[in-house]
């Protein structure tokens, strides 16, 4: 079973609402979208069509090679990434993730008629391929033991141990 873009924002309407700024927008203004939104990138806008992206990772690098020149003030369309790396409705969510390990990126435009109808994270590609797995294992062990009754894949929440660093 490979699931198409198309599918993924079937199932996950809430992935076609997505942060965006217009390019003329402040460093401050975007940083507060990120804070607003708990994203780490937008997708930067001139009118309604897209201009670029800008991430959180593109911030920490203009911050550290502007050595202090940059202020809040500053403009997004003069950091932002121009070369959109982006997908349509018709690629299969394997070839997503490969786009996107290729091209070293966490965010993916989806694109249609050359307008923006969602920005996939890394995250959001792999919980989707995770949960194609976990169907497919569930489907081979039905078919091999001829039993619907299936053990849980992934660990009780109360299983997941997060380490804390003690100061």
């Amino acid at each position: 079973m490979k699931r198409l873009v198309s599918d993924l924002l079937f199932r996950k309407p809430e992935l076609k609402i997505f942060p965006c700024v217009q390019e003329q927008a402040t460093l401050g203004e975007a940083l507060a979208v990120f804070e607003h939104t708990r994203s780490s990138a937008l997708l930067v806008m001139h009118d309604k069509s897209m201009a670029g992206i800008f991430t959180a990772s593109d911030f920490a690098r203009a911050s550290l090679n502007c050595q202090g020149a940059m202020s809040l003030d500053s403009k997004v369309k003069d950091i932002m990434v121009r070369k959109i790396v982006y997908v349509t409705l018709k690629y299969r969510l394997d070839e997503c993730l490969m786009v996107m390990v290729t091209t070293h990126i966490r965010h993916l435009p989806v694109l249609e008629n050359e307008l923006p109808l969602a920005l996939l994270s890394m995250r959001h590609i792999v919980e989707a391929l995770v949960e194609d797995q976990e169907f497919m294992i569930s489907q081979l062990l039905q078919y091999v033991t001829g039993s619907t009754i299936q053990a849980p894949l992934t660990p009780p929440a109360a299983e997941v141990k997060i380490h804390k660093k003690i100061a």
